[in-house]
């Protein structure tokens, strides 16, 4: 997606985060870094809108009611976590709160159809983060 962050750092970096806060800080860099090069300006050959919601609330970038409103579709789902994608290119992967992962939305719209594939490897990503998020419930920084 022509940014420099990779997923496996990200994880490593939301992993070392500690809080919460600390998460949000991480996830709402990767959301920029995937719209904005180095020096700030737009990326021109590809649009993309991203958005990370835990539990209700946005955690990074901005809530898409569009990609939300796939949630009422069926998409490919197993264990309560659901993937969809749409003819308009937006796309959500929906992780469902469980014992040991918070409710996570990871949505968005990308210049071109993602393959599922990447669905995926998006899907692996935010369950990792459900994962962590849930893990850091109640601790705040310090």
């Amino acid at each position: 997606m022509g940014s420099s962050v990779k997923l496996g750092n990200l994880l490593n970096n939301l992993i070392d985060a500690g809080s919460r806060e600390n998460m949000q800080q991480v996830l709402t860099f990767f959301a920029h870094s995937l719209q904005f090069r180095p020096d700030g300006e737009k990326f021109d050959m590809f649009d993309v809108k991203l958005g990370l919601m835990a539990d209700g609330t946005v955690v990074a970038g901005e809530a898409i009611p569009e990609a939300l409103a796939l949630d009422k579709l069926p998409g490919n789902a197993v264990d309560g976590d659901k993937t969809v994608t749409n003819e308009q290119r937006y796309f959500l992967v929906k992780i469902a709160k469980s014992d040991t992962t918070s409710e996570f939305y990871l949505m968005g719209r990308s210049s071109q159809q993602l393959p599922d594939v990447l669905l995926g490897i998006f899907h692996r990503f935010a369950k990792s983060v459900a994962s962590l998020w849930k893990q850091r419930e109640g601790i705040s920084v310090s």
